[in-house]
């Protein structure tokens, strides 16, 4: 047989029809060699798509995807999902996420705008971007209250502040019942200073005590004499 009309292939020295979807085929009926309108030649076969792993390259031809690939379109090295243990970048597939990006669901996904590392899902920071805090693996601007920034990570202030600054040590407000002087919270204010709010005061050099305000002394300091409610360093 020189030649098979379309539909027929070349079987054993007679012209013999082929699977439907074959316009042309050989041996047997089900190798073929073209398919026909809306078909996709995968090996000897005609398929409706290209099977995971292949990709149709727009001459109705299926070719194998590149080795690191799950599926790919377009290319064999454009892919669209990679094999498992690696991830997805750009069409790419490698082993490792670039900094910046994780994996999630086996692609690398860009962190959120305020992180410089993630892991695990975008909003999992790791550590975070230039002027920005971590704190409970986010990355924000100004640390809550109850924290300070050290080294750009939010640490708890110290069990005897409610607010602390520079250090978890170095109070800047106190629980109710408690008085601030020197960074530090007491019950009460130690002799030689005065309550005024929530903050304890040092009296004026010239008190050892004092009350109302910190110059209105109630026992004066060595070397001082009293006149009124004031200390003096010489009486007139």
């Amino acid at each position: 047989v020189d030649e098979c009309p379309p539909g027929y292939g070349a079987i054993e020295n007679e012209c013999k029809e082929c699977n439907p979807s074959c316009s042309s085929c050989h041996g047997t009926s089900e190798q073929c060699d073209k398919c026909k309108t809306g078909y996709l030649l995968h090996g000897t076969t005609c398929v409706d798509e290209c099977p995971p792993g292949y990709y149709d390259n727009d001459t109705g031809k299926c070719l194998s995807c590149s080795t690191n690939c799950a599926t790919c379109i377009t290319t064999a090295d454009t892919c669209t999902s990679c094999k498992d243990g690696l991830n997805l970048n750009d069409h790419k597939c490698s082993d490792k996420c670039e900094d910046g990006t994780t994996s999630v669901n086996g692609k690398c996904e860009k962190c959120y705008l305020t992180c410089s590392k993630c892991e695990g899902n975008t909003n999992n920071c790791i550590s975070c971007n230039e002027n920005y805090n971590m704190y409970n693996n986010e990355c924000i601007y100004l640390c809550p209250k109850g924290t300070t920034s050290i080294k750009n990570i939010c640490e708890p202030c110290s069990s005897s502040c409610t607010e602390c600054s520079g250090s978890p040590e170095t109070c800047t407000s106190c629980p109710n019942n408690q008085y601030l002087y020197m960074n530090k919270c007491h019950s009460k204010c130690q002799p030689g200073t005065i309550q005024q709010g929530s903050n304890c005061y040092k009296c004026d050099s010239s008190c050892k005590e004092c009350q109302t305000s910190i110059d209105q002394c109630s026992i004066c300091s060595d070397g001082y004499y009293s006149m009124g409610n004031h200390c003096y360093s010489q009486c007139s």
